[in-house]
């Protein structure tokens, strides 16, 4: 999977990058996404009666099998999304964890193809970590989980609506993100893709240290 020679050309012909946001554009473990994740757990705690401990295991559980817990919460309680991240906006703001990131910005910058996120968080929550970051302004568009229908990554129904609202064709578009799971459906769509970070990857795609090498990469 990837860049190899039969999936339609040179590196240099990448039109669009499609850029995962939590832990890719900023470091793994940084505080935010584990103040979202105590968040979502607070929420699966109060919608289902449930201590913390279960909760968090739930959590864990619904997003490994599902891609994203509010699409486990769908089809073990019939959540309504919208409730989910109406609760976590209130209580996890991106400007508390993130800082403006200069070197980030220089490197997304040099990046000539046209740049998007591709995330599983919810637009306004992506709108505030990109402002926080200080680069909201270097991307064209956001596809965040509205956009996907609440049908997050890795489901690939969400990738062909990329693909269509871009009007690109697949071998053009480049898509980085930290979880190889999420990688392996643009790859069969004809996409090329970059892993960030050291999760182990059994497709075996092009990986990169951080977001901060992409440009060393193209």
């Amino acid at each position: 999977m990837g860049w190899g020679a039969g999936r339609g050309g040179c590196i240099s012909m990448v039109e669009a990058i499609l850029f995962d946001l939590d832990e890719t554009l900023y470091a793994p473990g940084a505080l935010l996404i584990q103040a979202v994740d105590r968040a979502i757990t607070a929420f699966v705690a109060q919608r289902l009666s449930l201590d913390w401990k279960r909760a968090d295991a739930l959590r864990v559980r619904l997003w490994t099998e599902h891609g994203a817990t509010v699409r486990g919460l769908q089809m073990l309680c019939d959540c309504e999304p919208r409730d989910l991240h109406a609760f976590c906006a209130k209580r996890v703001d991106p400007a508390d964890y993130l800082a403006p990131d200069p070197t980030l910005r220089t490197c997304l910058a040099a990046l000539a193809p046209a740049k998007y996120v591709f995330t599983n968080a919810a637009q306004r929550y992506s709108r505030q970590a990109l402002t926080a970051l200080g680069v909201a302004d270097l991307f064209r568009g956001v596809f965040a989980v509205e956009f996907m229908g609440y049908r997050p990554k890795p489901d690939p129904l969400p990738y062909r609506w990329v693909l269509d609202a871009l009007a690109v064709a697949p071998e053009h578009v480049l898509m980085v993100d930290d979880n190889p799971p999420n990688l392996r459906p643009a790859a069969q769509l004809g996409m090329r893709t970059l892993l960030v970070g050291s999760r182990p990857d059994p497709d075996g795609h092009p990986r990169v240290p951080s977001v901060l090498e992409v440009s060393h990469a193209l």
